[in-house]
Order: C-alpha cells, then sequence, then structure tokens
C-alpha cells in the first residue's frame, strides 16, 4: 500500500483554502484532504490544523475517524497556535473546513466525508465507482459549526442539514438526499478496488468555457493512475492540468487538492 497527496491553487500553483497530505501510521497508510472557506477567519489556516489533527487521532484511536473529536483536538490546537488573538467567533470559524479521510484498519479503507467533496474507487476488473457530496448554495455542513452551538444551530435551522450524495455505478448516476449534520461513510475492500481517491470540490469546477464539465469526467481522469510508487498523486494531476486540461480546453475555477491510497497489486 502507499499514500500521496497534492493542491494548488486555481492558477495552479500558491497558497490556497485546499490543503492534502497523505502517511502512515504504523505502517498504514492514510489519506487527507480539507478546503477551507475562505471568507473565515485565517482560512488557509484551519484546515492544516484540521488534517493534522486528524493524523494525531490515527495515532491515539485508530482508523475509525470521529470528526467531532477530531475538530476539537484542532481547536486545542488552533488556541495554542493563536494564543490570546482567538476570541469568538473566530475560535470556531477559523476550521471552517471540510474533512475527508481515508484510512486502513488492515482489512478495510473507511473514508469519512464531512461537508462537500467527491470520493472515487477505482475497480480491480475495470470501471470506477464514485460518490460527490454537494450541499445547497455551496454552504457545506463545516464540522467546525458543532464547537458553536449558535452557529449549529442557526446552520440546522437555515438548511436542515440539506445535501445530496451522487453516485455514479457502472456509467449510471443516482442522486440520494440526506438530512442532518452527521458526516458521510464509505467502506471499500482492497480485494475490490485498488484505488481510492478523495478530492475537494474543486473537482466540480471544471469547464470548457461555455458548459460545465461533469464532475464524473474529471474523476476518470484523475484516477487513471498506472505507476503507483513516490509522488504518483502530484505527477497525475501535473499531467492532468498540464496536458489533458490544455488539450481539451478545461479549465477550472477553485482550488483543488487530491489525496489518494493504493491498496496494493490483487493477491
Amino acid at each position: 500500500m502507499h499514500a500521496d497527496a497534492w493542491f494548488a491553487g486555481k492558477d495552479g500553483r500558491g497558497a490556497c483554502q485546499d490543503y492534502a497530505l497523505a502517511g502512515a501510521v504504523d505502517g498504514r497508510p492514510h489519506a487527507i484532504v480539507v478546503d477551507g472557506c475562505s471568507s473565515s477567519y485565517d482560512g488557509d489556516l484551519g484546515p492544516r490544523l484540521l488534517a493534522r489533527a486528524a493524523e494525531r487521532e490515527l495515532l491515539e484511536h485508530g482508523a475509525r475517524l470521529d470528526g467531532d473529536r477530531i475538530v476539537r483536538v484542532a481547536a486545542g490546537m488552533a488556541s495554542a497556535v493563536l494564543g490570546h488573538a482567538l476570541r469568538q467567533p473566530e475560535a470556531s470559524e477559523v476550521l471552517d473546513s471540510t474533512l475527508m479521510t481515508a484510512t486502513f484498519d488492515g482489512e478495510r479503507v473507511h473514508v469519512l466525508v464531512a461537508g462537500d467533496g467527491s470520493v472515487a474507487a477505482r475497480r480491480r476488473g475495470g470501471g470506477v465507482d464514485s460518490w460527490t457530496v454537494r450541499f445547497p448554495g455551496g454552504a457545506p455542513a463545516y464540522p467546525s459549526y458543532g464547537l458553536d452551538r449558535r452557529r449549529r444551530a442557526a446552520y440546522l435551522a437555515q438548511t436542515r442539514g440539506a445535501r445530496t450524495v451522487v453516485q455514479c455505478d457502472g456509467g449510471v448516476l443516482r442522486t440520494h438526499h440526506r438530512r442532518g449534520f452527521s458526516p458521510e461513510r464509505f467502506a471499500f475492500s482492497p480485494a475490490e478496488h485498488d484505488l481510492i481517491l478523495l478530492v475537494t470540490d474543486g473537482a466540480d469546477s471544471f469547464t470548457d468555457g461555455t458548459r460545465p464539465i461533469a464532475v464524473e469526467a474529471v474523476l476518470a481522469e484523475l484516477i487513471e493512475v498506472r505507476a503507483t510508487r513516490g509522488s504518483f498523486v502530484q505527477r497525475r494531476c501535473s499531467r492532468f492540468l498540464g496536458r489533458t486540461c490544455v488539450e481539451r480546453g478545461w479549465k477550472h475555477t477553485d482550488d483543488l487538492g487530491v489525496a489518494a491510497l493504493w491498496l496494493g497489486d490483487a493477491a
């Protein structure tokens, strides 16, 4: 198994609110992507703290991550970094960010999606399964809302936590409607899939200049990984943006963060 991650601003470089990291705990790889709210306090710092808090939770609690616990750990990190400068409402706003994680418990890959974004899983026999989580008005349910009862209550009163999950199974699209604050969870078997991809909602921002490009088409390109050693996500994203998109006239209008777990060759 092997993990890798990559992120960049909408111009393909520079600082942004998206962040991605990959690593291993006790020899088990993990992948994490986050997407901060650009209008929130220190919107580029919070996502990084959230991602690092998720890594810390892996050390202490294993692969079945808890989004509420992660955001509380990240809040402690934010307080330590910003100190007396951190006051309400900034104390919770600094962590306004989506959170997507893929972790391995020795048998299955567990994926958590708190907020919006896409998950793609490449079948060993060919084909890609994907799930894209979207929120009306582009206002995702950030796990940081759990730090402030008033903010969470206001969000739920306005939206009721409504979201859609668009599933692509064998090229067939199915739309599932959800309500509530709980994150989406998925589980994958290495016997069925060889590559799991996490992508921020930047994958939903591609256009050919006249019409949007279906996110499923973007995911199919991003997951077309051949060599899975070293910086395989960075190589694939660089080729996708620098060659495929140029040839097809595709452009994107948002930051992009990608992280992946390669689950190894079939036994």
